[in-house]
């Protein structure tokens, strides 16, 4: 899945970049293209090795979740690589990594 999904990275971003400038319609045209490849599980355009390691942002992979949970149902696709997504990072998450780094021992005296 993260393979698949770099790959629809690649292409999304292009797109996205060029929509936010101006509207370039091959770019929009090769992204919507690689998307419905990959949901139809047919192979995709290759995508460099250092992208494929970034792993998503946060609020992709929560953004990735919620919408594999919609749409797994029309695209079996989604559902075969769902687990190789990394869980979103919550506020829960990181609130009970801060508290178990507290110390509930007093600090040692102040010594002059």
């Amino acid at each position: 899945m993260t393979l698949l999904l770099a790959k629809l990275w690649s292409k999304a971003h292009s797109y996205l970049h060029s929509s936010l400038f101006s509207y370039d319609l091959p770019s929009i045209c090769d992204a919507a293209q690689e998307c419905v490849r990959a949901l139809l599980g047919d192979p995709i355009a290759p995508i460099s090795s250092a992208e494929l390691s970034r792993p998503p942002c946060p609020a992709a992979q929560e953004t990735l979740h919620n919408t594999i949970s919609i749409q797994q149902t029309h695209w079996p696709v989604l559902t075969r690589f769902a687990h190789t997504i990394a869980a979103p990072h919550t506020e829960t998450d990181e609130t009970c990594t801060r508290m178990a780094g507290l110390s509930m021992h007093p600090p040692p005296p102040f010594i002059r």
